[in-house]
């Protein structure tokens, strides 16, 4: 192979992988990061269930949609969304938004007060279902912990209904 052939021959491999890098490198950077990703992905295959239901499903991911009746935050730095004004009721649910949460729906003026801005509203709230229990005479009480303003997306207001 001539010396001239050879290096025609390296200018056109590079002058084709080139782009092809360019392009993959830029793909790479709009894709979504491991967690967005996974959470994106993930939050279309869970399955959307009510308040009552949580209990079949307590240590799996799911969505649960249910009306804000009661919500509260707390000086603690925790808030709690229920789907129930009776605490004892066995198919009440409970969102409670970390102090991590919390801090991320301060940082936005619209939902810096997420109990207030909650209330009354249908939520799809996404998470592992978990059990609060009081002491081991109580019943089961069921709910998602919420670290982040993605876990919480709004159905529908009490506006909307007809």
């Amino acid at each position: 192979m001539s010396g001239s052939y050879r290096s025609a021959l390296i200018s056109s491999f590079v002058a084709v992988m080139i782009p092809i890098y360019a392009a993959a490198i830029s793909l790479a950077a709009d894709a979504p990061s491991g967690d967005t990703a996974k959470a994106d992905a993930g939050a279309a295959d869970l399955k959307v269930i009510k308040p009552e239901e949580a209990k079949d499903y307590e240590g799996k991911d799911v969505v649960v949609e249910f009306q804000v009746v009661n919500a509260r935050e707390l000086g603690t730095g925790i808030c709690f969304l229920n789907s129930s004004s009776d605490f004892n009721d066995p198919g009440a649910f409970t969102a409670v938004i970390s102090a991590k949460g919390l801090s991320e729906f301060k940082k936005d003026s619209k939902t810096e007060k997420p109990a207030d801005f909650f209330k009354d509203k249908k939520v799809r709230v996404t998470g592992k279902v978990l059990v609060y229990q009081k002491d081991k005479d109580s019943a089961k009480k069921f709910e998602i912990k919420v670290d982040s303003p993605k876990q919480i997306k709004i159905v529908e207001t009490d506006a909307h209904k007809s």
